[in-house]
């Protein structure tokens, strides 16, 4: 009987705390509660607050623009936010805060919206050309082609975007233009005449060799600081075998007379000495970059500077006389006032857009540029292929000095001096990038030309040769830094 007292005793007891406990804990949880309300209560009532639920209460209303609501609200609108409402309801806040960041928020909604309609008008367009597909079985005309080519072009157009692919096309085509305007003004005779068009090409041609053989090695992460040394040693070359009569300068002490050698046979023998010359150099370089892994700065630096020690040495510097009066009307004659030296640089665009797209080298080459790791373990002999994009760098340079040697038809050791400038700045102006594998040779052609036209406009407004120089390296330091912004976009 005691027990059983007892026991009920405990169990009232034990009843009376877990009464009291949840009493308790029921009484901090109201506190808390209470706690948190007046808390969100006091933020509720801060001006902040209260305009970011107005704003948002009238977002889709329209009648947070100005000055005419009922207009539909587009982006080029965002800069007419005044928000009228909010000045005359919330006199205290500072709107001037907060307009920032409610612009990029309605910024947002509008654009999003924006790309929700240009969605749906592309998949309308895509849709209606599916059922003509469906109907004539693929067989679109010519204007329909161009209208999905158009479209498609319209769909994926991005400003941001276009200006980082093309802004150096743009400012160096508004300074042409610009130069196109002043030139008149200043020298009273157009810029673009039929003759001074035909100088430009002239000019450029020469040019075109170095740059598709720059390009090249810019593709593999590469250049040739050594383009003018080898330039001025095939001219070298090939002025001493074309000599009129016995040579006025010696090589290595010893005079050389051709002229027992028929004309013909001179000028081939001087390509060849040119090319084999030039090859035998550049493949140097190339060896080098490849087997051990030297960066080509300093490879092709060390050939410049090899290059340039052995041609003055062995010509001790002095000047050669004239070529063969017979012999520039043989290699670049003028047809009609045209000079088929621009056929040279023609026929050579040809050949090196046929390596670089149709070959399997061309293919290796751009493999090797993009990622030399990745192209080695695919199968492509990286220091095979390092080598013979060297080579052919060397033919280009080679065929330079030739041409360059009958259109001058004079030399001494220190000619082609900056010529390397012209090749690379041609090269990163025609989208040739130094990150490697990346590259055009209708890109190339185009930095040539649009190069050219450039440094002639300014030799026609009498501006200073060092000026130009410094222009020239603007150039170059402004496409490297597009290039190289491209590329981390990309990454």
């Amino acid at each position: 009987m005691c027990n059983n007292i007892e026991r009920e005793a405990a169990v009232r007891t034990e009843t009376i705390g877990w009464i009291i406990g949840i009493l308790i804990a029921a009484a901090l949880v109201w506190w808390i509660y209470r706690k948190i309300k007046r808390k969100m209560r006091q933020l509720a009532s801060t001006p902040e607050v209260q305009v970011l639920r107005y704003v948002a209460k009238h977002l889709s209303e329209g009648d947070l623009t100005q000055p005419d609501a009922s207009k539909p609200r587009s982006l080029a609108g965002m800069d007419r936010l005044c928000l009228p409402q909010i000045a005359k309801d919330f006199p205290e806040f500072n709107w001037s805060e907060w307009k920032a960041q409610i612009e990029t928020e309605l910024r947002k909604k509008l654009e999003k919206e924006y790309q929700r309609i240009k969605d749906r008008k592309h998949d309308a367009y895509s849709y209606k050309y599916h059922l003509i597909d469906l109907l004539r079985l693929s067989k679109f005309t010519f204007a329909e082609n161009q209208a999905q080519k158009w479209e498609n072009y319209k769909y994926t157009f991005n400003r941001r975007t276009f200006l980082l692919q093309n802004g150096l096309y743009i400012a160096i085509i508004l300074i042409f233009v610009a130069l196109c305007i002043i030139t008149p003004i200043k020298k009273g005779t157009p810029l673009l005449t039929y003759n001074n068009i035909l100088n430009i090409l002239q000019q450029a041609s020469p040019r075109m060799f170095l740059a598709l053989g720059v390009a090249g090695l810019i593709l593999l992460t590469g250049t040739d600081l050594s383009v003018g040394r080898m330039v001025g040693m095939g001219m070298t070359t090939a002025t001493i075998i074309m000599h009129q009569g016995v040579n006025t300068g010696g090589v290595f002490g010893h005079i050389f007379d051709f002229t027992k050698v028929p004309t013909p046979a001179r000028v081939v023998l001087a390509l060849v000495a040119c090319i084999v010359l030039c090859t035998f150099f550049t493949s140097i370089a190339g060896f080098f970059t490849a087997k051990f892994k030297m960066h080509p700065f300093i490879s092709t630096m060390a050939n410049m500077l090899v290059i340039f020690g052995l041609v003055t040495y062995a010509t001790k510097g002095v000047s050669f006389g004239a070529i063969e009066p017979t012999i520039p009307n043989m290699v670049i004659p003028k047809v009609n006032g045209f000079p088929t030296i621009i056929l040279w640089a023609v026929a050579a665009i040809i050949i090196v857009w046929f390596i670089w797209n149709k070959t399997t080298f061309g293919k290796n080459m751009f493999a090797v540029g993009s990622n030399p790791e990745a192209a080695n373990v695919s199968g492509v002999n990286v220091m095979r292929t390092t080598i013979l994009v060297h080579t052919l760098a060397g033919c280009m340079y080679g065929i330079t000095g030739f041409i360059e040697s009958a259109r001058i038809g004079s030399n001494q050791a220190n000619t082609g001096l900056n010529y390397e400038c012209d090749a690379i700045a041609a090269c990163v102006i025609g989208g040739v990038s130094f990150v490697g594998g990346t590259g055009k040779i209708s890109g190339v052609v185009l930095g040539v030309f649009i190069l050219r036209i450039i440094f002639v406009a300014l030799q026609f407004l009498a501006v200073s040769q060092n000026m130009q120089y410094v222009i020239k390296g603007l150039i170059i330091l402004i496409a490297c830094a597009i290039d190289m912004r491209k590329y981390l976009v990309r990454k």
